[in-house]
């Protein structure tokens, strides 16, 4: 799933558990965290002029990479954070941890041939999923149409809960332009 469909599907579970302004943030930070390789790489490539097509078709695959990737998208590692978090009374810290590993779930059932190794150290296994959320070549489409739908009851859950009208605009925002790039990803796929 993309990025931001992470922050606010997390933000939707936990929301009721994050009291405080600080919880708030680490249930946000939780979502992104799984992906901030990713966008660090993604910077990266910018900078050194590393040509898109060159840089999703084979350094993001390159092993060192994709080791980075999959420490940062590790259920063992993120649910030791959350141990630690309960152990040492951070509530702020367990709703990091747990808002990371509903990432990892949603990734899960999400990535094909990107799958991410979520049991990384103790196992290299990778589930490559039948569905990806963004490739035509693993029912895409269907994916990104999970996405949206998922997407909308989040963006529902959240309406009436959320009082700043800046928090309301964002979440129409981004729900325009997923639905937006959805279905200028299917017209340009369909040919």
């Amino acid at each position: 799933m993309n990025t931001p469909t992470h922050l606010i599907v997390s933000y939707a579970l936990l929301e009721g558990q994050a009291a405080t302004k600080k919880e708030k943030w680490s249930t946000i930070i939780g979502a992104f965290i799984p992906d901030a390789v990713i966008y660090f790489l993604f910077f990266y490539a910018l900078v050194v002029g590393i040509p898109q097509r060159e840089l999703w078709g084979s350094v993001y695959f390159q092993p060192g990479w994709q080791l980075a990737i999959d420490v940062f998208n590790s259920f063992p590692i993120f649910l030791a954070i959350a141990v630690v978090g309960y152990l040492i009374k951070r509530r702020w810290v367990i709703l990091f941890a747990i808002s990371a590993c509903i990432h990892f779930v949603l990734d899960f059932f999400t990535h094909a041939d990107d799958a991410h190794r979520h049991f990384l150290p103790i196992s290299d296994f990778k589930f490559e999923s039948p569905v990806s959320y963004w490739d035509p070549n693993y029912l895409g489409t269907l994916g990104s149409a999970i996405e949206i739908i998922i997407l909308l009851v989040a963006v529902w859950w959240l309406w009436g809960r959320v009082q700043k009208k800046w928090s309301k605009i964002l979440l129409l925002g981004y729900l325009a332009v997923a639905i937006g790039a959805f279905f200028f990803f299917s017209f340009i796929f369909s040919f």
